[in-house]
């Protein structure tokens, strides 16, 4: 009889305990920005939408994910008897604020000098088609106005700006020299020194590694927006949206990068046997704000390389691929997400050209060897490195050329680090 009477008192202990430990529990709610995203809690996934989850009071790391949207993490604190209820936001690309220049028109440069020039000259540069034209500047400061420099240069007004590049020659008429690109937003600051000039440049023989575009993503027949990925009349893969995006053929294999109305990316191959998946990710939505109708954003740098752009976790990022077996070999974070993409190429040494939706394009260096060359710093120049190619030209110096066969380039001494200007050959 006592025994019942302690067992009974024990079991109403121990109810009183759990029914006291229930109205101290802690409940989460969790707002995700897509909604639908799903959610994980400390590691472990859990149903979506979060409201009302019982947890233990203190720190927990939330993260979420979301098809076409980067990943986001955070940590939050729950505390006993608040309303915990927590947001956390999935954006579609890595937010990017474009540099404003004070002075510097949109589509034009400035350039900066000390001493002040008494000479300057423009060598500007169609790279579509190499043609060059020479054009005098005043006095620096110079601020040079595309939209009015073109046309009293003899450009022709179908001229688009994401085909000018301007190489400056300053000179104080004292022999002091100094050189520099410009584009569009260019602001170029720098002094002028005493420099020899190179009499005999090395001559590169230009190797244009661009293959034609003979592939096109074409509408299907049952106009439900979904677009076709065909070779010849082949379809070799297909996908719903609405921009179109293009591929490429070397004449063995044909390569395509494109990305679905979701944000899901995939690049693939074929080599006229099998299609091969070579990446795949779906944090791509954001790109597709960057794209008017049309991209083509891949190209071969060999029979086995192609260069190319992809969305991942992290951002946007230029990677070079091998095609078999697949690999990444070199990679490349970059802001925006391009329209265009086209390889050129001396000897081992490729230019990437980047067009983007406003106009504007961007080339950067890549050997296997070096991987992306970085500009180098010098003493009495400015070159943007996102215009030309560098290329290692001999003992202690290196040479900025142009992408297509534009026979104009500039030399320093790396070690003296002085700007050499080589001249038009």
């Amino acid at each position: 009889m006592v025994q019942s009477k302690v067992t009974t008192w024990a079991i109403l202990l121990v109810v009183v305990f759990v029914l006291a430990s229930c109205g101290q529990a802690t409940k989460l709610t969790i707002v995700t920005v897509p909604s639908g995203s799903e959610v994980a809690i400390d590691g472990e996934k859990v149903d979506s939408p979060v409201k009302g989850l019982v947890v233990k009071p203190g720190i927990h790391d939330i993260f979420a994910t979301h098809v076409g949207y980067l990943p986001n993490s955070t940590a939050v604190e729950v505390v006993k008897g608040r309303d915990n209820l927590f947001r956390i936001d999935l954006l579609t690309e890595r937010e990017f604020v474009e540099e404003i220049k004070p002075g510097v028109p949109n589509h034009g440069f400035r350039i900066r000098t000390s001493p002040d020039t008494t000479d300057s000259i423009c060598y500007i540069v169609n790279i579509s088609n190499g043609e060059i034209k020479e054009f005098d500047l005043e006095e620096t400061t110079i601020t040079g106005d595309w939209n009015k420099i073109l046309p009293l240069a003899g450009f022709d007004e179908s001229v688009l700006f994401n085909d000018i590049v301007g190489l400056v020659v300053c000179d104080d008429g004292q022999g002091g020299y100094g050189v520099c690109t410009v584009g569009s937003k260019s602001d170029s600051v720098f002094g002028l020194k005493k420099v020899s000039w190179n009499k005999n440049p090395p001559d590169w023989n230009y190797l244009a590694v661009n293959h034609e575009e003979k592939s096109k993503a074409v509408h299907s027949k049952n106009d439900n927006e979904k677009i076709n990925i065909q070779y010849d009349d082949t379809v070799l893969d297909s996908y719903f949206g609405e921009k179109l995006f293009h591929g490429r053929e070397n004449g063995t294999i044909f390569v395509w990068n494109y990305i679905d109305k979701n944000g899901r990316q995939t690049v693939s191959s074929f080599d006229g046997d099998e299609v091969k998946s070579l990446w795949c990710g779906e944090w791509a939505l954001g790109a597709l704000r960057h794209i008017n109708s049309n991209a083509n954003v891949i190209d071969f740098i060999d029979n086995e390389t192609v260069a190319t752009v992809i969305c991942t976790k992290t951002g946007y990022e230029l990677v070079i691929i091998k095609v078999n077996p697949s690999e990444i070999v070199t990679r490349m974070p970059i802001d925006k997400f391009p329209v265009g993409l086209s390889v050129g190429g001396y000897g081992n040494f490729f230019g990437i050209t980047m067009t983007f939706a406003n106009e504007c394009a961007e080339t950067c260096t890549w050997n296997q060897e070096l991987g992306f060359a970085q500009t180098p710093e010098i003493a009495n120049g400015s070159f943007d490195s996102k215009i030309g190619i560098w290329l290692p030209v001999g003992p202690n110096q290196v040479e900025l050329r142009f992408p297509n066969e534009v026979p104009l380039s500039v030399c320093f001494e790396d070690g003296k680090m002085i700007a050499i200007w080589a001249g038009i050959r």
